[in-house]
């Protein structure tokens, strides 16, 4: 329900090179989310279209603070929970060692942003780092202004 899967086609193409080197290892889930084992911690992710309520600041921290905790049922424990959709960047604690991480967006103010929402958002990926003993050691907002 999201243009999630055909970003990951791009990005395998832009990186064939370095994959066919077997610098770079791209999983591409496919289904409405999907998780991945990084050094020993689970990290799921999934669109966040679904999530769905009033927000602060752009963003249903209920909504997600509960659905989140819901997707323990379907994953188990994890570490990290990626989501997209609000274009907003942001981490949000999730009980003991699991973190919430919005990412931002390629294109973050589009005319339907601008024009419905009234906001203006700085394009930006999340970068983070995971330790294999530790976890998420650190999340950091990578800017992608022209």
């Amino acid at each position: 329900d999201s243009f999630d899967w055909l970003a990951g086609e791009f990005a395998r193409e832009i990186l064939r090179q370095a994959i066919e080197e077997k610098r770079v290892k791209l999983i591409n889930h496919e289904g409405y989310w999907g998780s991945t084992d990084i050094m020993g911690h689970k990290i799921v992710f999934e669109h966040g279209a679904s999530y769905r309520g009033s927000s602060f600041g752009g963003i249903p921290y209920y909504s997600i603070e509960k659905i989140a905790s819901r997707m323990r049922d379907f994953e188990g424990d994890f570490s990290a929970l990626i989501l997209g959709h609000y274009h907003t960047p942001y981490a949000l604690p999730l009980g003991y060692k699991s973190t919430v991480i919005g990412n931002g967006s390629f294109p973050a103010t589009t005319p339907f942003v601008a024009t419905t929402l009234r906001r203006v958002i700085r394009p930006s990926q999340k970068l983070f780092s995971i330790h294999k003993d530790i976890g998420i050691t650190m999340i950091k907002d990578l800017f992608l202004d022209i």
